[in-house]
């Protein structure tokens, strides 16, 4: 199942996402992870760093990476893309450098052109 996920506890979809079937909005860690085992990695995450309760948008990216790594690269799409739209700067920061380095790892170790 091609889908979108929106990782947030307490921001709703922008106007223009709202019509779309394909996005799946997630409130917390434990959701998330729930969702991925249910329908696995989505196509495109839009991350919230503070969730509430303990666990972060950083823990979730934590998760799919080790998931993909255990999968030998087979968890994550291909074209899997992400943004972030967290207000945490640092929080923002580390999710993005998580992703981006281990995409580029990924890319060259389990998916060499």
């Amino acid at each position: 199942m091609a889908y979108k996920m929106f990782l947030d506890d307490e921001r709703d979809l922008a106007s223009h996402m709202v019509d779309d079937p394909d996005w799946i909005v997630v409130r917390s860690y434990s959701s998330a992870v729930e969702v991925f085992e249910k329908h696995g990695c989505p196509c495109y995450i839009s991350f919230d760093h503070d969730l509430g309760g303990g666990k972060t948008g950083f823990n979730v990216a934590q998760w799919i990476v080790d998931c993909d790594l255990d999968s030998r690269g087979n968890f994550i799409p291909y074209d899997f893309d992400f943004t972030l739209h967290s207000q945490n700067p640092v929080g923002r920061n580390n999710i993005k450098m998580l992703l981006d380095g281990y995409l580029m790892f990924r890319k060259r170790r389990f998916h060499p052109a």
